[in-house]
């Protein structure tokens, strides 16, 4: 075999390797590009639920997506309106029966013990720097605010 010969097959071997990295590059621009418009649509989706006022945004974007996935047909704003009248205690708006969302959680809370008590528990974290007495302050301040 001639040195010419050598570089000759040498050169298609690279010509193979470049091709087959060529593909592998192409197959994952070509994911990307599917997950980017995936993330795209579900931002896009977020931003609609929220603009009309969800208050479980995570549940109201699943059930957006199911919907979205059962029928390719459908836009984001036929599924959002979907969503507000079959879901509307997912959305904003009138308040569940007796519920006011509002309202403390629980219903055990310390009675409001006056600003100098929570005065005394800040100034006493602010001195000590412990985190008890930090936790003792925020559990008083969140009784008050």
């Amino acid at each position: 075999m001639s040195e010419s010969d050598e570089k000759a097959q040498s050169a298609e071997r690279q010509i193979e390797e470049l091709a087959g990295e060529l593909e592998e590059t192409k197959i994952e621009a070509s994911r990307l590009a599917n997950e980017l418009k995936t993330t795209q649509k579900e931002q896009e989706l977020m931003r609609r639920l929220t603009a009309e006022g969800a208050r479980d945004l995570e549940a109201a974007v699943l059930l957006a997506k199911s919907r979205l996935a059962g029928d390719a047909k459908a836009g984001l704003d036929a599924v959002v309106e979907q969503l507000k009248r079959e879901k509307s205690y997912l959305f904003g708006g009138k308040e569940i029966e007796g519920i006011n969302p509002s309202q403390r959680t629980s219903p055990a809370k310390e009675q409001r013990s006056g600003a100098g008590t929570l005065d005394r528990a800040g100034k006493k974290a602010a001195q000590t720097g412990s985190r008890a007495d930090l936790q003792e302050y925020m559990r008083r301040r969140r009784n008050v605010v």
